[in-house]
């Protein structure tokens, strides 16, 4: 993911680990992507964020959906 695409998201990050609210990122992370779960940018974001905090199971399946190139991200590659 282009530093660009991500930005909004990093900028969440950088507000809530100022205020000390650090732990809310996943959830509001979460509810973002089921908003819009074709942004392939918060989708490897969050991916990224469940591997920061040792959670396997959902970053695997995010990344897993990515790098497949399904159809919700549109084709592989693109």
């Amino acid at each position: 993911v282009s530093t660009r695409q991500a930005a909004p998201y990093r900028l969440l990050y950088e507000v809530l680990q100022r205020q000390q609210r650090g732990a809310e990122l996943i959830p509001k992370l979460e509810s973002l992507h089921a908003a819009n779960p074709t942004d392939a940018a918060l989708s490897e974001y969050l991916a990224e964020q469940y591997l920061a905090a040792q959670s396997w199971e959902p970053a695997e399946k995010l990344l897993s959906e990515l790098f497949a190139g399904d159809d919700v991200y549109g084709p592989a590659g693109g």
